[in-house]
């Protein structure tokens, strides 16, 4: 896998507008709370390239007024790495730094899909 392909999974989120934007009111959302500056944070982020799914992604070190917008939206505390996955617009699961694996996100969508 290339990293253009990479990238295209994740959208870039640059302020509330457009995370409000980003998130449906139906459905499965993913979050990535990113520093590109912190090496644990590049190793989460390889995880969640490994999904197929598109992930908004929350440069926090470039815009930190964005985790104080996620913690006041899901009520979790912010730690960079941060992944959370939404379900109409709550929070189902999430998880930071080393916890954050591919294989651990898959599990709680499909937790979330199949308990409907």
């Amino acid at each position: 896998m290339n990293q253009t392909e990479t990238d295209a999974r994740f959208v870039l989120i640059a302020d509330a507008d457009a995370l409000a934007a980003w998130l449906p009111p139906d459905g499965l959302a993913l979050l990535y709370l990113d520093d590109p500056y912190c090496p644990i944070c590049r190793r989460a982020k390889r995880e969640m390239s490994r999904l197929d799914e598109e992930i908004a992604l929350l440069d926090v070190h470039a815009h930190p007024e964005l985790a104080d917008v996620v913690e006041e939206l899901t009520g979790i505390r912010h730690e960079s790495p941060q992944t959370i996955v939404l379900r109409d617009g709550a929070p189902i699961w999430s998880a930071s730094h080393y916890a954050i694996r591919a294989d651990a996100v898959l599990r709680a969508m499909e937790r979330t899909t199949t308990a409907e």
